[in-house]
């Protein structure tokens, strides 16, 4: 993997009549060539999500990047996290995204929508295993084990790591036209369409498309963040100065 350059990047929309997004996509690169990216949905929308998404994400990348296990980072911003005293459930989701130059990639998600791995214009499904972390002094919380998926993978040029935040997924949802939302299957078959009709299609302009589809599907008024972030293993393009 040491040929591929990891592209990343994302795009937001956010919910509609709210002056900031509720969700936050973070991402860097170390000294060591590592890319850490992570996804975070606070919970609503507006200012106070953003708030704690940003918290969430910095966290995670922080952490990670002092090479602390992505395990071990991902109990400690759970045990972290407030709980929200009404619905029982932490102010924040995650997805995290750690790739060291080698091109091994983990990843650990809780409470987003799975994220879509694109190989050879499929679908490839890693198998993902669960992390239990416990909510020491968080008496308050629904469950008192907090459960989260945790997958690895070695990336192969060409791979698309694609991340959605809710607000994807969900776009849609009480119309005619998709009574239960998008959903999961639907959004990843749209990337594959994306794909398909543009192989080359940026990291961006990737994440663009997907957004801007669930804003169509929300007929242009977002009833909630809808974010997108992807990952792009691209042969690197060489630039004479």
């Amino acid at each position: 993997m040491s040929e591929a350059f990891v592209e990343v990047g994302h795009y937001q929309a956010r919910k509609a009549g709210q002056g900031a997004e509720g969700d936050v996509f973070h991402s860097r690169k170390t000294a060591q060539g590592r890319v850490i990216s992570v996804l975070s949905d606070g919970l609503g929308s507006g200012v106070k999500a953003g708030v704690l998404a940003t918290l969430t994400a910095t966290m995670a990348a922080e952490f990670i990047a002092r090479d602390i296990p992505i395990r071990r980072a991902a109990g400690i911003i759970m045990k972290t996290l407030p709980v929200c005293k009404v619905r029982k459930i932490s102010y924040a989701t995650f997805s995290i995204v750690d790739i060291d130059r080698s091109g091994a990639v983990r990843i650990i998600e809780y409470d987003n929508p799975p994220y879509a791995l694109v190989r050879e214009g499929g679908l490839l499904e890693p198998a993902k295993g669960d992390i239990e972390v416990e909510r020491s002094g968080r008496a308050g919380a629904a469950q008192p084990v907090a459960r989260m998926r945790y997958s690895e993978f070695r990336a192969r040029p060409g791979d698309r790591i694609v991340l959605f935040s809710d607000g994807i997924t969900q776009s849609g949802m009480g119309t005619k036209a998709r009574p239960l939302g998008w959903g999961i299957a639907e959004a990843r078959g749209f990337v594959l369409g994306e794909l398909a009709r543009d192989p080359g299609l940026s990291a961006r302009e990737l994440a663009r498309s997907v957004v801007r589809q669930a804003l169509a599907n929300d007929a242009y008024s977002a009833k909630d963040d809808a974010s997108c972030g992807v990952i792009y293993f691209r042969e690197p393009r060489r630039l004479l100065v």
